[in-house]
């Protein structure tokens, strides 16, 4: 069911200010949530801003909302957190990257491909894999020869979803 536009401004108003202001964490953290479902770009600067919560949850679902709103000004800041966040982070940031189309995302992830944890640099072949990105074949085809075998078989599904 479609709300009005008054109602869809009401509500974006409301989840902002909880985003925002609330200082519960998980009301901050729902609040990314549903802007993230809400689809409106205009909430991308609030979510950005956001990502510089110290709570993990928070910071979790900002990253999915950005990644919902395939926003590719969150890009940078993305790339950023696939850099730089937590394990957990990184994981969620690759998996937004994977929903945005913008010329950065590609490189960024190729990069990440050489993560120190295993289940980043897993995540983010199937991500690649998904993304059908040639030009991730050369580096993909570098990790099958991963020590972990979870990363070598995300790998060889990456390559086979890419043909």
């Amino acid at each position: 069911m479609e709300l009005s536009t008054n109602y869809r401004q009401m509500v974006f108003d409301t989840l902002a200010h909880a985003l925002t202001r609330d200082p519960n964490a998980q009301v901050r953290a729902k609040a990314a949530e549903s802007l993230g479902k809400l689809g409106e770009t205009t909430a991308t600067p609030l979510l950005l801003e956001a990502l510089t919560n110290t709570n993990p949850t928070v910071q979790h679902n900002v990253i999915q909302a950005l990644g919902q709103l395939q926003d590719a000004t969150a890009v940078p800041q993305l790339l950023q957190t696939l850099k730089h966040g937590t394990p957990d982070l990184r994981q969620t940031a690759a998996t937004a990257l994977g929903h945005i189309v913008s010329e950065a995302t590609i490189p960024g992830l190729l990069q990440a491909l050489q993560d120190e944890d295993p289940a980043v640099r897993g995540k983010v072949a199937q991500v690649l894999g998904a993304l059908n990105a040639e030009a991730a074949i050369p580096a993909l085809l570098n990790l099958l020869i991963d020590p972990d075998p979870a990363v070598e078989a995300h790998a060889i599904e990456a390559i086979g979803a890419i043909g």
